[in-house]
């Protein structure tokens, strides 16, 4: 069996999507958005034996973006780094949806790290 260092392992099939967001003013985060809206009532996550559509992925994260702009009392995040500390699931999706449509970038903590390591 061969082993492949890190570097040799392709990050993206050649002639992947990258490509296309390259040639695309819209960025990643965007054209999900766009997909979101187009079908809303697929489901977009499912967690345990909860699951939710596109449109309420959509609405709730919406609210999570509201809030975020308002408490900070700005209309855009900037690219500032918002950190949050949740459980995975379907909040913390949520939250990092609305952290992006804010204008921020996601920096997610993890709940099983020790105090001390946060």
């Amino acid at each position: 069996m061969k082993l492949l260092h890190l570097g040799e392992i392709p990050y993206r099939p050649a002639g992947s999507r990258m490509v296309q967001f390259q040639n695309n003013s819209k960025n990643e985060f965007e054209i999900l958005c766009e997909r979101a809206v187009q079908h809303a009532q697929r489901t977009a996550l499912i967690v345990e034996d909860r699951a939710i559509s596109y449109e309420e992925l959509g609405l709730r994260s919406d609210k999570v973006a509201a809030s975020l702009l308002r408490t900070l009392e700005t209309t855009d995040l900037r690219e500032s780094r918002i950190a949050f500390l949740i459980q995975a699931g379907l909040d913390h999706v949520v939250i990092q949806w609305g952290i992006w449509k804010a204008g921020g970038v996601v920096v997610p903590l993890a709940t099983s790290h020790p105090p001390p390591e946060l």
